[in-house]
């Protein structure tokens, strides 16, 4: 199984992930088929790997209960199950059992990463490379009205050929020009500022549509 390294947080807290098989909340198998008569299930392109068996049910069943046992887990529910984990032993609890049903791992490519990321007054991104190679901040903006017909086309134009700013695609569809369709409040709208000014100037001007602002910290720049 891949093991991935991350330095992120998961939900803002959990350092470890461990991506299952779905495990529970299988619709009624009578209902599929008469919804769809061409039989979508299991690898019949039904949206997720659905338990052919009453074994393989059972089984999933049983891990799932096993992975609800154990402290300080949560969970997401949706082609497949993702479990996070508050610290390593359970994470490799977790690893050691059910490995057939497991897809994928997630964990920390520092082992004291939640004290890295506590240790900073401001929210921080731990990474190999800043942002496009050179931006050390990442602004997101919220996607509202205001945004949409005020803010976000005045950041397009002010920043557009400002090799300070890196903008997003979607803050490029402000141009009117190349993009006539409509934005999205689903949409991630984001700048990434080279030096602290720049990010200084885009609060400046935009402080009321700011969501987020996220610092590059690289690895070797960490007290670890």
């Amino acid at each position: 199984m891949n093991i991935v390294k991350t330095t992120k947080l998961f939900y803002g807290q959990y350092p470890y992930k461990i991506t299952f098989k779905r495990l529970y909340g299988f619709p009624n198998r009578n209902l599929i088929q008469k919804a769809f008569p061409s039989n979508l299930l299991g690898e019949d392109n039904w949206w997720f790997d659905f338990p052919q068996e009453d074994s393989d049910r059972q089984r999933r069943t049983n891990c799932f209960q096993y992975l609800k046992s154990l402290q300080g887990t949560k969970f997401n529910n949706g082609a497949n199950t993702h479990v996070y984990f508050l610290d390593r032993k359970t994470f490799e609890l977790a690893l050691s059992r059910y490995k057939n049903l497991q897809k994928e791992a997630n964990e920390p490519l520092i082992d004291n990463i939640v004290s890295v990321l506590n240790s900073y007054d401001e929210r921080i991104s731990v990474r190999k490379t800043l942002y496009f190679k050179k931006h050390r901040y990442k602004v997101v903006f919220r996607g509202n009205i205001h945004f949409f017909d005020h803010n976000g086309p005045h950041l397009w134009e002010m920043y557009k050929d400002n090799p300070n700013y890196q903008l997003n695609s979607n803050m490029k569809k402000f141009d009117r020009l190349k993009f006539t369709g409509r934005h999205s409040p689903y949409n991630l709208y984001a700048i990434y500022c080279r030096e602290k000014i720049d990010l200084e100037l885009v609060s400046f001007v935009s402080s009321e549509s700011i969501s987020t602002i996220t610092k590059a910290v690289l690895l070797h720049e960490i007290d670890k």
